[in-house]
């Protein structure tokens, strides 16, 4: 068959020739530009976008050397005596309270609340277990009658002495003599009273108790539903122990704890509950139904046997 290529002229021999280098010359031509490597893409302005990157890692590393540089202050808590019912937001954030946990004592008080024992104070909404048994022994809550006895200044310029609770303010503020009553007799040594239904008037009448800590010794009453024993009173750091031997409990408290039926904020309003104990009752409420006895709490941390057994005297089921 190549014989025939011998008939065809010279110059039909050359133009075939030409074509076949053309085909081949093709055929290279694009089995390279399907293995060739796709350019990379060249910036307009090389130059301007080095410029552009060199500032950025310039300020990147200013300012980790800026914030390096910088001490970062420490916020230890202070602790310091302290009355709950006149401090500020600032110096309870000095004491290591969170910032709500101030702005909601500062809003109680506003509100006309007021905080007439260190376990008051422990019901604030948001304050930890853990930070109220570290401020507990730096609370000091005093009357304004107290205060302004202790601010009041003679003349010469030295404070006005300490004056017992139980003495009237007229020593140090004349002004107010005409408006004082008269001393309240006291009871002869040996007296004895029962706790659960002594009034203001006659605990005023024991040696050692004025108004204010007639007040507390009622409050006190009033939040636990009543006294079980007068070894309670231990429980109010303003009361000294010499002060038991004038009492006794002889009717006993009415029950009047209902965990079956109150919420967390109720049940945290009794002294013997924390926020973290009501929660306990009121979760276990609501996963297994109501309280038959104590004892389903004990298997929760938050309640030591010791609790539950000063709880007994004020539960009621119903």
């Amino acid at each position: 068959m190549w014989k025939d290529f011998l008939y065809f002229s010279r110059g039909d021999r050359c133009v075939m020739a030409v074509l076949l280098v053309i085909l081949v010359g093709l055929g290279i031509v694009t089995g390279y530009r399907a293995h060739r490597p796709a350019p990379e893409p060249v910036p307009a302005d090389r130059t301007e976008l080095d410029s552009f990157l060199a500032s950025v890692i310039r300020t990147e590393q200013t300012y980790t050397d800026r914030n390096k540089a910088r001490p970062v202050p420490s916020r230890e808590a202070e602790l310091f005596f302290f009355n709950p019912n006149e401090v500020d937001s600032a110096t309870l954030r000095r004491l290591g309270l969170p910032s709500y946990v101030a702005r909601n004592v500062v809003r109680y008080r506003e509100r006309g609340g007021r905080f007439r024992t260190p376990q008051a104070f422990a019901r604030i909404y948001g304050l930890s277990e853990e930070a109220y048994h570290r401020l507990e022994p730096y609370i000091r809550i005093e009357e304004p009658s107290v205060v302004a006895a202790r601010s009041a200044v003679r003349p010469s310029g030295r404070m006005e002495a300490a004056v017992e609770e139980a003495a009237p303010v007229k020593n140090v503020v004349n002004e107010a003599d005409a408006d004082r009553p008269a001393r309240l007799p006291r009871y002869a040594e040996g007296t004895v009273l029962d706790l659960n239904t002594a009034d203001a008037e006659a605990l005023q009448r024991v040696p050692g108790i004025g108004a204010y800590r007639a007040r507390l010794i009622l409050d006190y009453r009033r939040q636990l539903g009543g006294y079980v024993s007068a070894g309670q009173l231990k429980e109010l750091e303003e009361l000294p122990d010499s002060l038991l031997r004038w009492f006794t409990v002889d009717t006993p408290p009415v029950p009047a704890l209902c965990l079956n039926r109150w919420s967390v904020e109720q049940l945290r309003r009794h002294p013997y509950l924390s926020f973290y104990q009501a929660r306990v009752i009121v979760e276990h409420r609501r996963k297994y139904g109501d309280l038959k006895d104590l004892s389903a709490l004990s298997l929760y941390p938050e309640f030591t046997e010791a609790d539950l057994l000063r709880l007994q005297p004020y539960v009621r089921w119903d």
